[in-house]
């Protein structure tokens, strides 16, 4: 959110407040009226069988009966509204959802003002988190299961060269850079964990059996997953929460390295 784009939504909606009072405003009413969401989809593992990951998205929303509100936050970071028309005598609500990077921001944005709902938003900050690239990747994952992993079993550049399956021992050394692979130098030469080699070829025959599919390490989906859970639990109504807590036979992924 730039400061020119704060400045004119203060001119439109009340010249007098400052930047920390609207602010402060909007993350009032999303404590009272919003929510702060995390939401797992299973399509494409449970149907389509195209995937063996589920995909976790932040999902952030409020919704009144005035569109001022919705509006603004519609304006400040994006998203969508909706007008949804009710059964019998019950007014119409304006609907304000943002997903995707537009939830990430705003829940960023508003976090310092945030005081019901501040372990939802700080929940799907760590969701964000998630998303690095670093954590794609098995040496990352490794590294923090075996910290010790340079007095373990180690093979030299060219071995492992061979079991991977590369057309030169250059790439070793260029998987070394780019963290792919964990690397001890010896002299002129790399040496590698012999059970990390092991580990990443499996990785990449599980890639390979599922039709170009990237599998995500095991460590990263257990962590998305507790987020997902740990939101879900903040955002149950009541003492027992609704019935849609109450499901079973919730899909589960599957174990991939």
């Amino acid at each position: 959110m730039t400061m020119s784009k704060v400045h004119k939504l203060l001119t439109t909606y009340g010249g007098s407040m400052t930047d920390t009072n609207l602010l402060s405003y909007l993350a009032g009413a999303m404590d009272s009226d919003g929510y702060f969401s995390i939401r797992r989809y299973t399509y494409s593992m449970r149907v389509a069988k195209e995937s063996t990951n589920p995909i976790y998205s932040p999902r952030i929303g409020l919704k009144q009966v005035s569109p001022i509100i919705p509006n603004l936050l519609k304006e400040m970071f994006n998203g969508s509204i909706l007008h949804e028309k009710r059964k019998g005598n019950s007014k119409p609500l304006w609907s304000y959802e943002a997903t995707g990077n537009n939830a990430y921001y705003s829940c960023e944005i508003l976090l310092p003002y945030i005081k019901v709902k501040r372990k939802q938003v700080e929940t799907i900050l760590e969701l964000r988190k998630t998303k690095d690239k670093k954590y794609l990747r098995l040496a990352y994952w490794f590294n923090e299961a075996y910290p010790d992993w340079k007095e373990m079993e180690m093979i030299t550049s060219r071995e492992a060269s061979k079991i991977i399956g590369y057309s030169s021992i250059n790439q070793v050394s260029r998987a070394i850079k780019n963290d792919t692979l964990l690397g001890l130098k010896d002299g002129e030469k790399w040496m590698i964990p012999k059970l990390l080699v092991d580990l990443y070829v499996q990785s990449r025959e599980k890639k390979r059996s599922n039709m170009g599919d990237n599998p995500r390490p095991s460590q990263l989906i257990e962590w998305r997953e507790r987020l997902y859970q740990e939101v879900r639990e903040l955002n149950k109504m009541g003492i027992t929460g609704t019935s849609v807590y109450h499901r079973r036979g919730c899909h589960r992924p599957k174990e991939v390295i």
